[in-house]
């Protein structure tokens, strides 16, 4: 087992007085214990009562001392225990113990998805790779998998649950942890300066979202996001862009991909190929360096509600055409609210409106569809119906992760 425990206390420059503290100031938060116990540790039981845990909380906020004028002020954080993950042996005659800790997770947990959004998808070793990181993890569900070989990217949707303390802060989520395999092993797979497609990216692992399911808060979302930001920008020496919940003012992603000219090609008019800006970023990142690595780029990391996405394809190759239909389309251009779009070359015969529904249950997919369709009758041009990118919904993911834990 090991024990992280998360105590911050600083002691401020006191005022001397005669050679004498006359003052000192403690200030910080100490946000308790929590013990996990961790995979790889095994037990065979013979009955339920084979197991006894003890815990000891002990707050003591003065010790040896005398105050004069001063006051103390004290809150218990409690102690966090925590088995989710250690597997106590398939016998029915001694799996209770197990089965309830599972039922506990299934009926308590909040639940966080992530999709992270790589820059490779035509590479198939790179993306085996990065899944082997993931399927070592019990605890995470793969909802789901896209690739798009026009565009070059594949995206991973991923579940998982949050752990909190005695008080009710977020302070554990697998999805920490197998967040940043992933990413380990897509820089280590990809070089940005040998990728090219036909959707925009600034980086290797170009987006990492969070969105709330089930219990979960938008502020949980956004706690987890800002901590595999910290993370990503310090260990792979990356900068990072936060978004949405994330960022101190709820700054928008478009917003920050269009100081960074996310939306021009650089190749063929309708192609991203390399680093594609200054390796000098003319904006500070809220993580890491502000120097880019060629070969990583940089990486944006968000939390919000969910957001659907879907792709409209139009029979036709003039990319001219599809980037007016997506301008009049999305809410920037006067179109639907909450829709953003984006016109783009896709494979030989084809182009794509690229929509993202900020508020799926208010603007959903019939009324997408019936934009382009009415804008490319204009056109001249034929449209395929919807392309449904992303289907899963807050119920799929959880009823996956549910019956990934009872099974």
């Amino acid at each position: 087992m090991s024990i992280i425990k998360h105590q911050f206390i600083y002691l401020m420059p006191p005022e001397r007085c005669y050679g004498s503290f006359s003052r000192v100031n403690l200030e910080g938060t100490n946000i308790g214990a929590a013990m996990f116990a961790r995979r790889g540790t095994t037990a065979e039981p013979q009955d339920c009562c084979r197991i006894k845990i003890y815990v000891n909380n002990n707050v003591q906020g003065v010790n040896n001392s005398v105050l004069l004028g001063s006051e103390v002020k004290m809150r218990d954080p409690g102690v966090c225990l925590y088995f989710g993950d250690i597997k106590f042996g398939r016998n029915p005659k001694h799996n209770c113990f197990y089965s309830s800790m599972n039922k506990k997770i299934t009926n308590q947990s909040s639940l966080l998805c992530c999709k992270l959004f790589i820059s490779e998808s035509r590479n198939l070793s790179a993306l085996d790779s990065i899944e082997k990181s993931v399927r070592r993890d019990t605890e995470i569900v793969i909802v789901n998998k896209f690739e798009d070989q026009a565009y070059n990217r594949v995206c991973y949707t991923l579940v998982s649950y949050v752990v909190h303390d005695s008080l009710g802060t977020a302070i554990y989520s697998p999805l920490h942890q197998c967040v940043l395999a992933m990413v380990e092993a897509a820089y280590a797979a990809i070089n940005l300066e040998l990728h090219s497609g036909a959707h925009p990216r600034l980086g290797v692992v170009d987006d990492i979202v969070f969105h709330p399911l089930a219990r979960a808060s938008l502020d949980e979302a956004a706690w987890l996001a800002k901590a595999v930001a910290a993370d990503i920008g310090s260990r792979f020496q990356v900068p990072v862009f936060l978004y949405g919940a994330a960022h101190p003012t709820g700054k928008a992603p478009d917003t920050i991909r269009r100081q960074l000219n996310y939306y021009r090609p650089n190749f063929m008019g309708n192609q991203w190929a390399g680093w594609t800006t200054a390796e000098t970023l003319p904006v500070r990142p809220n993580e890491g360096p502000n120097q880019v690595s060629r070969a990583r780029g940089i990486a944006m990391i968000g939390a919000r509600p969910w957001a659907a996405t879907y792709n409209v394809p139009i029979m036709s190759t003039d990319i001219s055409s599809a980037r007016r239909i997506a301008r009049m389309v999305s809410a920037r251009g006067g179109g639907l609210p909450t829709v953003q779009a984006l016109g783009l070359a896709h494979g030989e015969d084809s182009t794509e409106i690229a929509c993202i529904l900020l508020e799926p249950n208010q603007v959903g997919a019939d009324r997408v569809q019936s934009r382009v369709e009415m804008l490319a009758t204009e056109e001249g041009l034929d449209v395929e119906q919807l392309l449904v990118k992303h289907r899963e919904k807050d119920e799929n993911c959880s009823s996956k992760l549910h019956e990934y834990i009872k099974n």
